[in-house]
């Protein structure tokens, strides 16, 4: 077994604690990539013979500093996770929602289990009879990775008959596995989905099938996602310890790997994740468009005038000698997907051609 890349992070680890190497004529910081086996070898003998804190650099801490560097290079591709005896799982996802959230656009926020899929089946179908020529497809959801499943069974309800979704490619392995769908979408239109750094394995699969299909209008709002659609397998180390790392990539129909990579939105739109996840929570009860959609100041108009009530005055008494309440928050990123689909709608409805 090559032990160079064992070596080389564990002097990545060393080093990123203070040691710098020295190449003459002056001081200048080296990569550990550069060096070789007998470079390394070396440098660990002189660390650990002449090293000001050489007493600390026994086998344990060597092993630790392996450990830490490896960890470190790998990123999400492996983890160390804390597990407890109530430990519920990974971040709970929101809820499931679907709302018609202004004329001619859906919202669909799916979730990611049996349950889940029978609600979103029935959505979309609500959706087609509508006759819905929009939907937005909010993505920002965490979780998943061990089984990609349900992302084929999600993506299958908006994608035509025997159409490529993704596949999984276990490294060295001569078979891999293919999910396409089966029947035919349930409802068709052109989608925009809604991604994040919160997007999770699942959700970044679906995301990245729908794009990668060429004849969809596909349109990606928010920020950019991590890129960890990857398989992951969780091995107990000991009591309360567990590795959870990737065993497996997720591939496109063209073979293109998202693991690293993630999905880069066409339309940035940033938002404090506090303020998505409290607006997020707030959409199953109180309604998507409540927490999306401006609500302006009520001003003085004919009706008013008619009623015999002037909102400028009402507004102007109630904030005499204070500062204007602020304004509510607002979940921007489905706002600016509302606004525009219904600008392209209304630009497509005037064309004269």
């Amino acid at each position: 077994m090559n032990a160079t890349p064992h070596l080389a992070a564990l002097l990545f680890s060393l080093l990123s604690v203070g040691i710098l190497l020295a190449e003459e004529p002056a001081p200048a910081e080296k990569s550990v990539d550069d060096l070789g086996q007998d470079d390394l070898q070396k440098l660990f003998g002189i660390l650990r013979e002449r090293h000001v804190q050489r007493a600390d650099l026994g086998p344990d801490e060597l092993n630790r500093a392996a450990m830490q560097g490896l960890l470190e290079r790998l990123g999400f591709g492996a983890e160390l996770l804390e597990q407890k005896a109530d430990d519920a799982g990974s971040t709970a996802a929101p809820a499931f929602v679907a709302e018609t959230i202004a004329p001619g656009i859906g919202y669909l926020r799916p979730a990611f289990d049996e349950a889940g899929l029978e609600s979103a089946t029935e959505a979309l179908g609500q959706f087609a009879d509508e006759d819905l020529a929009h939907l937005i497809l909010d993505l920002r959801i965490p979780g998943g990775g061990e089984n990609f499943q349900p992302a084929a069974d999600l993506a299958e309800l908006l994608s035509p008959a025997r159409q490529p979704l993704f596949e999984i490619q276990h490294p060295e392995a001569e078979e891999v596995t293919r999910f396409e769908s089966e029947s035919a979408a349930i409802w068709e239109g052109d989608l925009v989905l809604l991604v994040d750094a919160s997007t999770g394995p699942l959700a970044e699969v679906v995301g990245a099938a729908l794009r990668a299909q060429p004849e969809r209008h596909v349109l990606a709002i928010g920020e950019a996602t991590s890129g960890r659609a990857v398989l992951y397998e969780t091995t107990p180390v000991r009591e309360g310890l567990a590795l959870r790392f990737a065993v497996a990539e997720v591939l496109l129909p063209g073979g293109e790997t998202l693991f690293r990579k993630g999905i880069t939105p066409e339309v940035v739109v940033e938002l404090e994740p506090a303020v998505r996840d409290d607006l997020g929570a707030r959409f199953a009860e109180e309604g998507v468009a409540r927490w999306s959609a401006e609500t302006p100041r009520e001003r003085f108009s004919e009706a008013a005038l008619v009623a015999g009530v002037n909102p400028e005055i009402d507004y102007a008494a109630a904030n005499h000698g204070r500062k204007p309440p602020p304004a509510e928050k607002r979940d921007t990123v489905v706002q600016r997907a509302v606004d525009i689909v219904s600008a392209r709608t209304f630009l497509e409805a005037n064309d004269p051609e």
